[in-house]
């Protein structure tokens, strides 16, 4: 493709048309030759995520709005705008970005959040794919809730399963490397893992059933994430057996990968006062949860089934990048 912008008839043809999901916050959305979008919050706290997608390949689109949104959404807010920038390396073609966009969209819909502006183009500066985007999410200022709201006796509650994301990329950029331990229909349902990765309903429920504190669980893993809230909150955390979905296990396994430890957007920790609300609200909605851990004021240390546990270093989605 031509180097640059997309022409003003590719912006309609493969942007524009797809942008379907409106919000009525939204005061001037994107269009041809606009340069921001506006938004009337009122007297909302505006919070503001933004997050790159670059350790993938398969599913972009849905990913970059689900796990920006994610992010907002543990704040306690509403997602209510995306800022979606996408940048396409030469060898791209206009069908290439069309589906990121039909990607993103559908995800849009899902969440209920409009896709407001961006930018698109195409650039020798990469060589996949790369999209970023960033989320906007309104809440009232007194349901605000931030990472070091957690207090000693409060439970952490484990949405879903660790590993999801990273099942879900690896299965589905590198699934030949599979076909020793899956069979097809093993190897089509990691790939399909994408499909939880929206923790926005999740995050609604955790937060009207007694959450004080949210995390979304991305690079780091589920350990990764714990250890952030401990040291937020300036607490120790004492953790116990932590669920790990079979196909996970399976493949991690096989790739010598740490399952704790692998980014795993879709699954969500909630600290709270009321574990059995938060998990009896989410199993009734059909979202696995369970609690795995406690916070403590006696310890500045994070165990898990009594082993301490050491700040994280990075994520092993990225050591399996680095030897395939």
């Amino acid at each position: 493709m031509r180097l640059g912008k997309l022409s003003p008839d590719e912006l309609r043809s493969v942007v524009f048309s797809k942008l379907t999901t409106q919000r009525p916050e939204v005061v001037l959305a994107a269009a041809l030759g606009e340069d921001s979008a506006a938004l009337d919050l009122s007297s909302d706290l505006c919070v503001v995520s933004t997050d790159p997608i670059t350790g993938a390949s398969a599913e972009i689109g849905r990913l970059g709005v689900f796990i920006a949104c994610n992010d907002v959404a543990t704040n306690g807010a509403e997602p209510v705008g995306i800022l979606l920038t996408i940048f396409a390396p030469p060898q791209a073609t206009l069908e290439d970005i069309a589906l990121v966009m039909d990607q993103a969209t559908e995800a849009a819909a899902e969440v209920g959040v409009q896709i407001i502006g961006g930018h698109t183009e195409v650039t020798a500066a990469v060589n996949q794919m790369i999209i970023s985007c960033t989320a906007i999410g309104r809440v009232a200022p007194d349901k605000l809730l931030h990472t070091g709201l957690a207090k000693s006796g409060d439970a952490l509650v484990l949405v879903r399963t660790a590993g999801l994301e990273g099942t879900a990329i690896i299965a589905g950029d590198h699934g030949e490397l599979l076909l020793d331990i899956f069979t097809e229909e093993e190897l089509l349902e990691a790939r399909s893992f994408s499909r939880y990765l929206n923790i926005v309903p999740a995050a609604i429920l955790a937060r009207v059933n007694g959450a004080v504190s949210m995390h979304d669980v991305t690079e780091g893993g589920v350990l990764g994430a714990a250890y952030e809230m401990a040291e937020a909150a300036g607490l120790g955390l004492e953790l116990t057996a932590i669920p790990v979905h079979p196909l996970t296990i399976k493949l991690c396994r096989h790739l010598s990968l740490d399952p704790l430890r692998l980014i795993s957007s879709g699954a969500l920790l909630v600290a709270t006062p009321t574990p059995d609300q938060v998990t009896s609200a989410l199993l009734v909605n059909g979202i696995p949860a369970q609690q795995i851990g406690s916070f403590l004021s006696h310890s500045s240390k994070v165990t898990l089934m009594g082993e301490e546990l050491h700040p994280p270093n990075g994520d092993e989605l990225w050591a399996f990048k680095s030897k395939y």
